[in-house]
């Protein structure tokens, strides 16, 4: 939530027409969910643009709505200003560069405030970092916590989550997610992170940032936006067992998590993780990735608040969603559900961990393989590759869907099955169910995997 009175002399903006009264208020933009009060920001992307629908929203008492100029909404909007006289308009050089101005604003008031910025990105596990954390620091505050809703952590992401912060709250836990570079420094930049958490550096979005080195570039300037913060709660975690990471410089504000050389010695064995005489054992997370997600989200909501034992109590409960390493019971099956993104690092992780915890056999389970998208050039050598590595760990049952099948296929050989899509999957995924009771699932969002895991094809007749 915003005061109007922000838009005071934003360089971003070309022309007001009207009269824009101080007030509390939100931001919409979609014309299908408007309710009255609410700004309306007119998106324009490049097959759409929301200012087409102007006049659906000022039907529902906008009194205030933006715009990127052009010469023909110049024209329509002297027209508005006749039938709708209440209504006024903020004309901007750039949609984006007016959201991420005022949201700018909106932090820089909040955090004068007493509100403190968090800010999580890497290639893999944002999200779930993101919800480990509002779980446990929402258990010792609850409602005075706010997140990135979804995955929405982009340009538009960014400042719409800002500009959803409440007065009482306490925290913003800003997630940014990026697929070209400098763009985690442009929404840190919009953001002043003053505390957050790198969760490590893989083969993500390969399209654009070409290689891991490129890729480290691009997460670490969220570790120099915390460096320049002055809060007192000024703190960045990481995982000291990830190779680019570790050689990030040593500050008294930065503190490392691993086996070993970290400023916190953690131990793991199946099922549970030990740390500074802390034992964590949720039964929902599984891996060794997944506890070490949770240890680096303890410890820094543990140094942003103190409160130590109701943060381990937290932590025990904390249950995986969205379709985000689900562990799901349908029917006599356990399903193993990661259908909102992949690469090869997140996948070997998630398929070694259940391996290797016994959670899945490698002979009784069918693993389920999806596409990796934005891999670039190296797309087909890394599906190959992490088919080899499947074999290796002496999987039987597997199938490949998507574009990258045959790629997939390359690296396998013989015996596997694959399908060019989810549909043609499906036509015949209740005989295949029919055979494994555990099935691992996971690819990226493209393929819409999550319709396999839809109880209609999952019943107790397994034997």
């Amino acid at each position: 939530m915003f005061n109007l009175s922000l838009l005071d002399g934003m360089e971003s903006i070309r022309e007001i027409v009207g009269t824009l009264a101080p007030s509390i208020t939100t931001v919409s933009t979609d014309s299908r969910l408007y309710q009255a009060n609410q700004v309306f920001v007119a998106i324009a992307g490049v097959n759409f643009d929301a200012f087409t629908f102007a006049e659906q929203v000022l039907n529902k008492g906008c009194t205030c709505m933006v715009l990127e100029y052009s010469d023909d909404k110049y024209l329509q909007v002297s027209d508005f200003r006749k039938k709708y006289p209440l209504a006024s308009f903020v004309i901007c050089h750039s949609v984006e560069l007016f959201l991420a101005e005022l949201a700018n604003r909106r932090i820089v008031e909040w955090k004068m405030a007493g509100g403190t910025v968090i800010g999580i990105t890497g290639s893999n596990g944002k999200t779930t970092h993101k919800e480990m954390l509002f779980h446990l620091l929402d258990s010792v505050y609850p409602s005075e916590i706010m997140a990135t809703e979804a995955n929405f952590n982009n340009h538009f992401g960014v400042p719409f989550t800002i500009l959803k912060i409440k007065d009482s709250d306490r925290f913003a836990i800003i997630e940014m997610g990026s697929n070209h570079p400098g763009e985690i420094r442009n929404l840190s930049n919009i953001a002043l992170p003053d505390a957050g958490i790198i969760t490590n550096i893989g083969d993500s979005h390969l399209e654009f940032f070409l290689n891991r080195e490129n890729v480290f570039v691009e997460k670490r300037a969220l570790f120099d936006a915390i460096s320049c913060s002055t809060s007192a709660k000024k703190l960045f975690i990481f995982n000291g067992e990830d190779s680019y990471l570790k050689t990030l410089q040593k500050y008294d504000w930065s503190l490392s998590f691993g086996s070993s050389d970290c400023d916190v010695q953690t131990n793991y064995s199946v099922g549970k993780v030990v740390f500074n005489g802390i034992e964590i054992k949720n039964p929902s997370l599984v891996g060794k990735h997944n506890y070490m997600n949770m240890v680096g989200c303890y410890l820094l909501a543990c140094g942003m608040i103190g409160h130590e034992s109701a943060l381990q109590s937290a932590a025990l409960s904390f249950i995986p969603s969205m379709n985000r390493s689900e562990m799901l019971s349908l029917g006599s099956h356990t399903i193993f559900l990661d259908a909102y993104n992949a690469n090869p690092s997140s996948m070997k992780a998630s398929i070694q961990a259940l391996i290797e915890d016994k959670v899945f056999s490698t002979e009784k389970s069918l693993f389920v393989l999806g596409d990796m998208n934005e891999l670039g050039e190296s797309a087909e050598s890394l599906h190959r590759d992490l088919a080899v590595f499947c074999r290796a760990l002496k999987i039987e049952n597997i199938l490949f869907v998507g574009r990258y099948a045959k790629s997939y296929l390359d690296g396998w050989g013989a015996g596997a099955q694959a399908y060019e899509n989810t549909e043609d999957l499906l036509k015949n995924w209740e005989k295949i169910v029919s055979i494994y009771p555990q099935i691992f699932i996971k690819g990226s969002r493209t393929l819409q995997l999550e319709s396999l895991a839809d109880i209609k094809y999952y019943n107790d007749n397994y034997t």
